[in-house]
């Protein structure tokens, strides 16, 4: 998990709902953290520069990462090229300049080297709603969301804001909307793994 805040991310606090837990991830220390299945290694985003890259993890989250720098980009992207799993969180943070120009290596539809985008779809602006705005759970078709279209209170959850993106250009790619039809996460293949990108920041 990646995130420009400087205190502990809830991103990673969802995932190991222990302070001590992730105190114990900072340290090295493993007790608390195998009471959970998940473990996440919590990292401030100028801290990834120092990472020789991501093979003992499964997946990666940037949590409303504005940016990044090209090696640490080209370090994420072949991560995910050799099989494993990227989340995007879009917020307020997030630089759509840099998002929208992201590419790195991978196979044309014939199989010959390709550059391609390493996100499903375009990011636009961040939009604040007046009113509020929910998640529209009839439009969940992800294996992750499926639980959600029927029950659980998901779709009770107000949404303050969210970032456009240009869904209509890849429809295939979208799996949730929100309920004025906006895209709510969007899902490609890419390499030899998978990247969601998530248009709500997964924040307190």
């Amino acid at each position: 998990v990646a995130g420009a805040m400087p205190s502990c991310s809830p991103m990673a606090l969802a995932l190991m709902p222990s302070f001590a837990g992730l105190a114990a991830t900072a340290k090295g220390e493993n007790d608390d953290a195998a009471r959970f299945l998940i473990h996440p290694d919590w990292i401030a985003t100028p801290a990834l520069g120092l990472r020789n890259g991501f093979a003992d993890n499964a997946a990666i989250v940037l949590a409303d990462v504005p940016s990044l720098l090209p090696a640490q980009a080209e370090s994420i992207a072949s991560f995910v090229r050799q099989g494993g799993s990227l989340l995007v969180a879009h917020g307020a943070r997030s630089d759509a300049a840099f998002y929208n120009k992201w590419e790195s290596d991978s196979t044309g539809a014939n199989g010959s080297p390709a550059r391609a985008a390493v996100l499903p779809l375009t990011l636009g602006e961040c939009k604040l709603t007046e009113d509020g705005l929910r998640m529209d759970t009839a439009s969940f078709t992800h294996p992750a969301l499926a639980m959600f279209r029927e029950q659980g209170d998901l779709g009770d959850a107000v949404l303050a804001c969210y970032r456009e993106a240009d869904g209509e250009a890849h429809p295939e790619r979208v799996v949730a909307k929100l309920q004025d039809g906006a895209p709510l996460m969007a899902e490609q293949q890419f390499g030899k793994g998978r990247v969601i990108q998530f248009f709500v920041p997964l924040d307190a």
